[in-house]
């Protein structure tokens, strides 16, 4: 089961990595067409800056999903580096029931904005805002999947024999 966890995760992982680096590009490059044609025509087009608004959005919150299951999170260790044993797996334990509660909430609370948000439409694009913040529900739905993934991750591991790493 754990392996079957890890090769999940790793998927998911590179698939948001994969979406991440097209999305980069596509940000680069609008942008770069945006550049050129100020500089060339001494106009610019007026759906690059806003596409590679949302692009950024989006590779955000993907990447911070992303870094979840990888446990990437900048935080603070002074008590985990404190707690050996059982007291470093309460501790583990106790930072991803508040993540996945904070996930959770994320998650609930994004699609009644997504519905708000559908109802508008981008400034210069014209498209429909609910795409721009589709973003947010499928996100934190996975930051909780990442989540549930850790918990699991965490009860599965065996303890370490022959003391601390260095």
């Amino acid at each position: 089961m754990v392996s079957t966890l890890q090769k999940v995760s790793d998927v998911l992982t590179k698939i948001m990595r994969v979406v991440m680096v097209v999305l980069f590009i596509w940000m680069v490059v609008s942008l770069g067409i945006q550049v050129g044609a100020r500089y060339i025509f001494h106009k610019s087009f007026v759906w690059s800056e806003e596409s590679a608004r949302y692009c950024m959005i989006w590779m955000v919150f993907i990447g911070a999903t992303e870094i979840i299951f990888n446990d990437e999170h900048i935080k603070v260790t002074v008590i985990e580096d404190l707690v050996h044993g059982l007291g470093k797996k309460i501790v583990l334990v106790l930072q991803d029931i508040v993540g996945l509660i904070f996930s959770v909430m994320l998650a609930y609370y994004s699609f009644p904005q997504v519905a708000l948000a559908s109802k508008a439409v981008s400034s210069n694009m014209d498209i429909n805002m609910g795409i721009v913040y589709g973003i947010f529900p499928v996100v934190t739905i996975l930051m909780v999947v990442a989540y549930l993934f850790r918990l699991i991750l965490v009860f599965a591991k065996q303890p370490e024999k022959g003391g601390e790493q260095a």
